[in-house]
Order: structure tokens, then C-alpha cells, then sequence
């Protein structure tokens, strides 16, 4: 939609706001809240692979488009941390590595170009930044999200998956003067495993 001012793009997002309070808010003034796993988690957890997932709100304030939400919070403070996996991730890293620098570049750059460039959405870039971030590997984000094989990485992204495939494979870097040892318990088939790091 284009709009012709900002008072007509306002006075649209208050109709389609009222429509939203209209069918999720109760006579009483409550917003009902229900969460639930996503189709991925559901089958890990009902198939006892994992005890629990991320659970999604059905109906929230933040399910609705940016704008709409920036406008239904304007009197509230919002505590939702943008790009919070690689911001915790850079508090995690040592300064003047590899992965700190490049975690530091890419929270200050938008998605957009990584996006254009490989010819995906934004919701697609982010998911390669998460899956790098997680040990995941850019061939099969490549493979999953249609990427022509004639495309060639850019060396942003070649640098970061290199950085946290490095930053990885020391958990909790910055914590390990705190910590002698973290007990890491793994229950699989009554057997329990700690792991010295």
C-alpha cells in the first residue's frame, strides 16, 4: 500500500489496529495469549527428541506488521531486542577476534543486501545469519533456499562463517575464568554425561 502522508498511513494503521483489539480483546479488556510450538518443534517434542522448543504467540501485538506494532506500543516500552542471538553472541566474544569484529559489522548493517544479493527474501537472510551463528553451513542454506550455484558467497559471509565456526568451538569464552568446569548433562537412555570444558 502507498500512502499519500503520514496522517493517511496513520489513520490506516488505526482501522486495521481496531480490527485487530476488535477480534483478539475480550469485553473485559484482556488479550487472550496462546503459544505454541512451530510445526518443526512439535514433531522433536512429540517424537521425544527433545524436552521442549520455542514457543509463538497466536494473536500478539508483535505478530503484527512493524509498523502496526511500533504504533500499538508507542505508549508502552518494548523489550524485544533486535537481532538478539548474534548481539548475545558478541557479548560471548573476545575483543579483536574475528568473530567479535564481524558480529559487531553485522549488527550495524541490514539484511537487504545480503538478500539481494543471493536473490532471497529478508526472512531468508536472517536465517543464514542464525544458521552460521549455530554451526550451520552456508552449502546447506544454499541448497534449501534455491541459491544458483554461479553465485559466489561474499566474503562477509564467507569471513563469518569461518569466525563462528571458530568462535564455536570454545563455549563460553569470556565465562571461563568464572567457571573451572561446566557441567553439561545430557539425559539419553538414563545415561548422564558431563562434559569438562
Amino acid at each position: 500500500m502507498i500512502f499519500s502522508n503520514r496522517a493517511t498511513w496513520e489513520c490506516r494503521c488505526g482501522i486495521f489496529l481496531l480490527i485487530f483489539l476488535r477480534y483478539h480483546v475480550t469485553k473485559d479488556g484482556h488479550c487472550n495469549l496462546q503459544y505454541d510450538f512451530c510445526a518443526t518443534g512439535k514433531q522433536l517434542v512429540s517424537a521425544g527428541i527433545i524436552p521442549g522448543a520455542r514457543v509463538y504467540s497466536k494473536h500478539d501485538p508483535f505478530s503484527l506488521p512493524g509498523k502496526l506494532n511500533d504504533i500499538l506500543m508507542s505508549n508502552c516500552v518494548n523489550f524485544d531486542m533486535s537481532r538478539a542471538y548474534p548481539r548475545f553472541l558478541l557479548s560471548l566474544s573476545r575483543p579483536k577476534t574475528a568473530a567479535h569484529r564481524l558480529l559487531s559489522e553485522f549488527l550495524a548493517m541490514d539484511l537487504q543486501p545480503i538478500a539481494d544479493y543471493y536473490g532471497v527474501t529478508r526472512a531468508a537472510a536472517k536465517t543464514l545469519i542464525h544458521a552460521l551463528c549455530m554451526d550451520g553451513r552456508i552449502e546447506t542454506w544454499r541448497t534449501k533456499h534455491g541459491v544458483d550455484d554461479c553465485v559466489q558467497d561474499t566474503l562477509f559471509i564467507r569471513e563469518f562463517a569461518l569466525a563462528m565456526a571458530q568462535h564455536n568451538e570454545q563455549p563460553f569464552p569470556r565465562l571461563r575464568d568464572a567457571y573451572v568446569h561446566l557441567a553439561c548433562i545430557e539425559t539419553d537412555a538414563n545415561r548422564v554425561v558431563a562434559v569438562r570444558v
